[in-house]
């Protein structure tokens, strides 16, 4: 079981990078850092997107131009947001939404205007391609952005 929901969140991250990549300016990937939360469950209006149960750690990889991976904490991830919102509002992030048992149908989706605390957070959403239910439970949100400083187990190198 725990296998094929790795190997659906694969794809569906595949299917993310691919989108991202063929929506990048000048066909160029700009950056490839991730960010990944659990959210124990969202709902949905149709231009909000609202998370419920949060992890209170995101974690974030990157495998070019340099690997990273590590966490950061929620708070400080919102934080960061806060810190370049004019940069997240010239390029709003991307985020696919995979929710479990529906991994073969991922949601791309433009985010913007985070506001919550705790763990219960809402974002405005443009969806890209795909199609939200109003309501699910346990999902995952992998989102595009940049590096930020700080961050927790960093790792330079994973080939060895």
């Amino acid at each position: 079981m725990a296998g094929r929901f790795v190997t659906a969140l694969a794809s569906a991250l595949s299917a993310f990078t691919v989108y991202h990549r063929g929506s990048a300016a000048n066909g160029c990937f700009q950056s490839t850092v991730k960010y990944v939360s659990f959210v124990e469950g969202f709902r949905f209006d149709g231009s909000t997107l609202m998370l419920t149960g949060m992890n209170a750690n995101v974690a974030c990889f990157a495998d070019r131009f340099e690997r990273k991976s590590g966490s950061i904490s929620l708070v400080d991830f919102f934080r960061f947001w806060a810190e370049h919102a004019d940069r997240f509002e010239a390029d709003p992030p991307k985020a696919l939404v995979a929710v479990e048992g529906c991994l073969d149908r991922p949601v791309i989706v433009e985010l913007s205007h985070p506001h919550g605390e705790a763990q219960d957070y809402a974002f405005d959403a443009r969806i890209l391609f795909g199609a939200l239910p109003e309501a699910a439970g346990p999902s995952f949100l992998i989102m595009d952005g940049g590096w930020p400083s700080g961050l927790q187990a960093a790792v330079p190198d994973a080939s060895g």
